[in-house]
């Protein structure tokens, strides 16, 4: 057991020993163009985004759609958030309740 631990943790140092290479500039970073960087910016940008957008039932109050369990939800921690409001779109539109129903947007 103790000879396995000790793989372990030379590996962990192999590890943060590239990294702090890497972190120090002692290893090349490849150059991005214009291009490759703001689509670096864009996804950022989107991972740090909090808005997600919720189906909402219009004839039960606070209602929820979660996706996975196909039911209704009173809050919105047990129903699915869409990161794209047309994922939530899509999956309304095949709904049978569609025509009772909205998409909300929170943060």
């Amino acid at each position: 057991m103790e000879n396995n631990k000790n793989k372990l943790e030379l590996k962990t140092d192999e590890i943060i020993k590239n990294f702090d290479e890497i972190i120090n500039d002692d290893f090349p970073m490849p150059e991005l163009s214009k291009e490759e960087m703001a689509e670096l910016t864009r996804r950022m940008e989107d991972f740090d985004n909090p808005v997600r957008y919720y189906i909402v039932s219009t004839l039960l109050n606070d209602m929820y759609y979660d996706i996975e369990s196909d039911c209704w939800s009173s809050c919105r921690t047990g129903s699915t958030g869409f990161k794209r409001k047309a994922h939530a779109e899509l999956i309304q539109s095949d709904m049978k309740t569609k025509d009772h129903t909205l998409i909300q947007e929170f943060k």
